[in-house]
């Protein structure tokens, strides 16, 4: 009959071995406690495996074996070893091997916009990306994660170890991966020494975290105040431990970008606080996605927002009323709250530029918000499909700009400032559709109102010229280059 063998691994130092060990079952024993993981029992096999690191005197391994109940006849010890007391009390030497890479984690509490930031540094660099929320569902997390902390409390590491094997098959040769979303520091330190990467946490936070609960219409975050007692021993233990940083104010994260920048990735310092994700895309992105997937369809404007200071121009000038006036100057704010991130303008007409009043991510969630009304007000008068090729013409021109700026793209011809024009040309032209007018006139109005604007600069109203040090495509640098 072929011998059942069991390992079991000391935490943490052990654990360097998890994947160099074979064995039928692996178990973690914590000596601080004395509690092995998962249950265990030395009857139901026939060799049990000891592994430690560092074995100088072996007496983690004997007290490990005596608390266990583990025979001396079917106990094999084994580790790295220190002096030569410990070659002799290991029956079989490991090698010290190098470390594989390192972990990049974020934790802390729900509605700071965590993921937000990891998985957009993971997306727009090109890191791999494991997120514990999608192991937890494996297991049937429950309404608030109740029934995982139930798994977890015969076996905290059970989540971990599926996370672990993935990153292991799949990662393992990437110098960086990131996690999202641990618990508690038993889970970082096994996938830490399992792994053989140093783990470099962060511990994100927000002051506006209520309303993004409010807002985001997450399942769970209808049981928030279980949840965060639930996981509150656990987080707070992160937080002490990792490095504090706050999605509030993007100027706090220069640990994170300094980290990012060791391992090459570039972090400019914007206006608004550190780039740590390495282009403005994110910000257009997640915008995009968000209103065309409803993702805050049920959200409402909460007291905060009621210093908006919304956007008249268009609904004044062209006369517009009712349903149609509201639409317009909901999406038309909300284009300028998303202008005024990306074109890194603190000011607008003299007053604080939305983000300045609140922070970038909430800006960017009420900018969702107005644009989802407005569609809804859109689907009411029924011009949805208008409204939403509008959005999607207003937001290429705008992509364009940020890959012109970020070095994605050229700017050469007059057709491809047309193309940039093409933010306010297309906005105009679905006002000229509402009013049932030529809307060849009004693209043709938007083209003139761009290039004018484009002359008068950046700095109109008051605020910092930022066209010519962010690449803007401009009228005037076509007219130079034909004069030449």
């Amino acid at each position: 009959m072929p011998v059942k063998r069991a390992a079991v691994f000391i935490y943490r130092g052990g654990l360097v071995y998890w994947f160099d060990i074979e064995a039928d079952r692996k178990f973690v024993y914590c000596p601080d406690e004395g509690r092995i993981y998962p249950e265990f029992c030395a009857s139901d096999w026939d060799e049990v495996m000891l592994v430690d690191r560092n074995v100088t005197t072996g007496r983690t391994l004997e007290r490990a074996r005596l608390k266990l109940n583990i025979p001396e006849e079917k106990c094999i010890k084994a580790g790295s070893v220190v002096g030569d007391y410990g070659r002799k009390v290991v029956d079989i030497e490991l090698d010290r091997d190098g470390l594989s890479g390192y972990i990049l984690s974020f934790s802390g509490p729900a509605g700071a916009a965590k993921s937000f930031l990891a998985k957009g540094i993971a997306h727009y660099r090109g890191i791999p990306y494991y997120r514990v929320g999608r192991y937890a569902r494996i297991f049937g997390a429950g309404r608030y994660g109740e029934r995982l902390a139930e798994i977890e409390s015969e076996d905290p590491f059970i989540l971990v170890k599926l996370m672990a094997d993935d990153m292991q098959r799949c990662s393992s040769n990437d110098p960086l991966v990131i996690v999202d979303g641990l618990k508690n520091m038993k889970s970082a330190m096994f996938l830490s020494y399992v792994l053989k990467r140093p783990l470099i946490g962060f511990y994100v936070d927000a002051d506006f975290k209520e309303r993004m609960i409010k807002w985001r219409q997450d399942e769970d975050d209808a049981y928030a105040v279980e949840r965060t007692k639930l996981f509150k021993e656990g987080l707070e233990e992160l937080r002490r431990s990792f490095t504090e940083i706050t999605t509030s104010d993007f100027t706090t994260l220069k640990p994170l970008a300094e980290v990012l920048k060791r391992f090459g990735y570039a972090c400019p310092l914007r206006i608004w606080g550190w780039d740590v994700f390495g282009t403005k895309r994110i910000w257009l992105d997640v915008y995009k996605r968000y209103v065309l997937e409803g993702r805050m369809s049920n959200a409402e404007l909460d007291a905060k927002c009621r210093t908006i200071n919304y956007h008249h121009r268009y609904v004044e000038k062209y006369g517009l009323r009712g349903e149609a006036a509201k639409m317009v100057q909901e999406v038309a704010t909300a284009f300028r709250f998303i202008d005024d991130i990306l074109d890194e303008h603190d000011t607008r007409w003299g007053k604080p530029a939305r983000w300045v009043e609140t922070s970038p991510v909430e800006a960017l969630a009420e900018a969702v918000i107005l644009t989802t009304k407005a569609l809804k007000r859109a689907e009411r008068l029924g011009c949805r499909k208008e409204f939403l090729e509008m959005f999607e013409a207003v937001l290429d021109a705008v992509y364009y700009e940020i890959d012109v700026e970020e070095g994605r793209a050229e700017f050469i011809s007059e057709e491809d400032w047309k193309r940039a024009a093409g933010r306010e040309a297309h906005f105009r032209t679905f006002i000229g559709y509402l009013k049932g007018e030529d809307p060849v006139k009004y693209y043709q109005e938007g083209l003139m109102a761009q290039m004018k604007d484009d002359v008068m600069g950046a700095e109109k109203g008051g605020r910092e010229n930022t066209d010519e040090r962010l690449k803007r495509p401009l009228w005037q640098k076509i007219r130079r280059r034909a004069a030449i």
